[in-house]
């Protein structure tokens, strides 16, 4: 049925008991769809390719607001330019759909962990869980179920704000928290920066821009220099008995090999010779990815010899992955430590609860203060270097590209040298406590 389309016709057709359809006299294609109901909808009708291809069907919608029968008809007119361009309208419309169901569907949990399986195990085999925890600590708390597209930069700004306000765990010297995760507000600033980079890449396409870009860093970036002194030594490797395993031997064997964090806690049997006092970090798991060998000296092999060793892994808890919360960890470190150090103050005659805790330190603390004991000793510092894996600073020019000697020998000397100086500290009980007492008065008459 053809007939003029105007308002007053098409509010005049009454349902019929079947669908109708009604084809427009001026504009070929357009027409009005009558319901069995009486629901009216515009349409268009068109061909791609001439006489012998299928006919396709757009709907433009329901008569009324927005789409009265002129505004139908433009619209309609419009669709038919790009029907003569060669488009088709009804196949872009579906397309623009899948899209925004598959953006809304792309949450930025979903993509997270797309992020982890396709990038992160790939590219940073080693660090990869690192990264993810990160990601998944504060981002997927905060934007878990929100679409990565939606996410802007005002959203980010939020995120490290709030970082930057929020108590943390670590606590003052006069133990109340300290406000503010500065350097893990840096690490969300790091992973999110990757993480967009890589949604924003051609060939994943999931945002079309980063929304780090312009955001600086939430805190600057702080050089640690933090060096244990020998009655801190003490108390951290007395503390390490109390602990237990895994974390205790943990720490005695981070002390005496003075390796990463990360390489002593995936420590693996086969990367172990006892008899021969030999552990050999293989490259996916040196920083640097080359393969390390670490001396061991006496009591880092009794530290050994001394675990269940009830599966490959060294240190663990569940005998699938390797042990990890450092965080938890370092906590009931300090809690001991502290004990201990307020019953020294008691013995010394001293009022126990002006004792505070440790100042700040870190696990990694260590490799530093391995580092500047072997100085005081008269160890080489490129012997130092080899020992911690470090791209030797002494080697200039050729030498760096043609000497590639281990120093193992040296290196097990030195080794030797820092497992006496660290027994002789650990079993100087209460030697320190007159010294550690008068820097404590110090301290808190400079606060």
């Amino acid at each position: 049925m053809k007939a003029k389309l105007t308002r007053r016709t098409v509010e005049a057709f009454k349902a019929t008991g079947r669908d109708e359809l009604v084809w427009d006299d001026e504009v070929a294609g357009f027409g009005l769809k009558v319901t069995r109901t009486g629901t009216k909808t515009y349409l268009l009708q068109y061909r791609l390719g001439g006489r012998g291809s299928p006919t396709r069907r757009y709907t433009i919608g329901k008569h009324g607001s927005p789409w009265s029968v002129e505004a139908a008809r433009d619209e309609a007119k419009r669709l038919l330019r790009l029907v003569a361009e060669g488009r088709d309208p009804a196949r872009e419309r579906e397309q623009a759909i899948e899209v925004t169901v598959a953006a809304t569907s792309r949450t930025f949990r979903k993509v997270a962990e797309e992020f982890r399986d396709r990038y992160l195990k790939r590219h940073s085999p080693k660090h990869w869980p690192e990264t993810w925890r990160t990601l998944e600590y504060d981002p997927v708390r905060a934007w878990g179920d929100k679409p990565v597209s939606d996410i802007t930069a005002r959203d980010v700004t939020k995120l490290l704000d709030a970082m930057l306000a929020r108590k943390s765990r670590l606590r003052d010297a006069d133990g109340k928290p300290r406000i503010g995760c500065p350097s893990q507000a840096n690490h969300v600033h790091r992973a999110l920066t990757t993480f967009f980079n890589w949604c924003a890449l051609p060939n994943i396409g999931y945002v079309p821009t980063s929304p780090m870009v312009g955001i600086d860093k939430p805190a600057p970036e702080v050089e640690r220099e933090r060096v244990l002194a020998d009655w801190e030594i003490r108390l951290i490797w007395q503390a390490s008995d109390e602990l237990g395993y895994p974390f205790g031997p943990w720490v005695k064997l981070a002390l005496l090999t003075a390796q990463r964090r990360d390489e002593v806690a995936t420590m693996e049997r086969g990367e172990v010779d006892l008899e021969a006092g030999l552990w050999t970090i293989p490259k996916g798991k040196a920083k640097n990815r080359k393969e390390h060998m670490v001396p061991l000296c006496k009591a880092a092999v009794s530290v050994l010899e001394g675990l269940p060793w009830n599966h490959p892994l060294a240190f663990t808890t569940t005998g699938q992955t390797a042990v990890s919360g450092f965080s938890r960890a370092k906590e009931r470190v300090d809690a001991l430590v502290l004990a201990a150090l307020r019953k020294e103050a008691e013995r010394a005659g001293r009022n126990p609860d002006e004792v505070g805790p440790l100042e700040p330190w870190t696990f990694h603390d260590f490799r530093r203060t391995v580092s500047t004991n072997l100085a005081q000793m008269g160890i080489p510092q490129h012997v130092t270097e080899k020992l911690l894996n470090h791209q030797p600073t002494t080697q200039k020019g050729v030498a760096r590209i043609y000497n590639r000697y281990e120093y193992l020998l040296e290196r097990r000397e030195a080794l030797s040298a820092w497992e006496a100086r660290l027994i002789g500290i650990s079993d100087a009980a209460g030697r320190k406590v007159v010294e550690f007492d008068a820097y404590r008065t110090d301290r808190r008459r400079a606060s």
